[in-house]
Formats: structure tokens, sequence, C-alpha cells
């Protein structure tokens, strides 16, 4: 975690992620705006996320952790420890953080992992950290 604000000027700028990312346990299609996400989950990976099962479309962003559990919001996810959505579920506003790990370029253009946590308080639990994982690929052009 960092003391103050992040200095990454050795950290190239990313563009959106845009196109779709498949897993064993769903499917997200970015469409490059930086902001906007199509979300098809099943309920494995909804259970331990806090995403909700099924279809639909969501808000996202990236955040890191600064200052002892704070989160500051990224434009560069190549930084990003969290990732954010925002959604409309059975007509009451969702906000479900998700780890994507920390370091980084744990989210890259081409792949990232959600790992699993507290929908509630975004903590990861460390046995639950690196034992299960839900790794999205871009998916190439054909499976678009």
């Amino acid at each position: 975690m960092l003391d103050g604000p992040p200095n990454h000027d050795d950290v190239p700028d990313a563009e959106p992620l845009n196109g779709k990312f498949v897993s064993d346990h769903g499917t997200m299609t970015f469409n490059g705006d930086g902001e906007s996400v199509a979300l098809e989950l099943d309920s494995e990976i909804a259970a331990d996320t806090g995403l909700p099962e099924g279809s639909y479309d969501a808000k996202y962003c990236f955040y890191e952790i600064v200052n002892l559990g704070g989160y500051l919001k990224c434009d560069n996810y190549n930084t990003a420890d969290v990732m954010y959505f925002n959604l409309d579920w059975e007509g009451t506003e969702k906000e479900v953080w998700v780890s994507v790990g920390q370091g980084y370029y744990t989210v890259k253009e081409d792949s990232f992992t959600l790992k699993p946590g507290d929908p509630e308080t975004g903590v990861v639990p460390d046995q639950k950290l690196y034992n299960e994982q839900y790794a999205f690929q871009k998916a190439s052009e054909q499976e678009n």
C-alpha cells in the first residue's frame, strides 16, 4: 500500500478495455469507452465476488489502494488493485468492489483476474487471495 499520492511516471498509459473477455465462469464485454461493460456470470463467480448472477449491463472503473485502506480512482488500469462495478439490479442501485490483485499490471489489455472478496467491505481473505481466482482472457476476433 502507498503512504501518499501514487507516482506512476514509469507506468505507460493504457487504452480502455475493449472487446469480449471470457472465463470458465462467464464473460465481460467492454465497449471501449472506459466505463461500460456487459456481464454474463454464473452462480460460482457471483457467490465469490458479490456480483449478481446472470446477464446485465454495468458501469465500471478502477481504484488503487492508498493510505492504509483508502481508495484512489485511477484512469490507468495498469496500476489498479480493485475493480468497481455500479449497476441497476432489480430496480436497486448496487455497488460491488472486486479485487484484481495488488501491484502493477494485474489488469492488462488482454487479460485480468477477479479475486474473491467480501462484497460489503472489499476485504479479500488471505486464504482465498491466491487459491481461488477467476481469470478472464480476451477472446479472439472470431469469438466476439
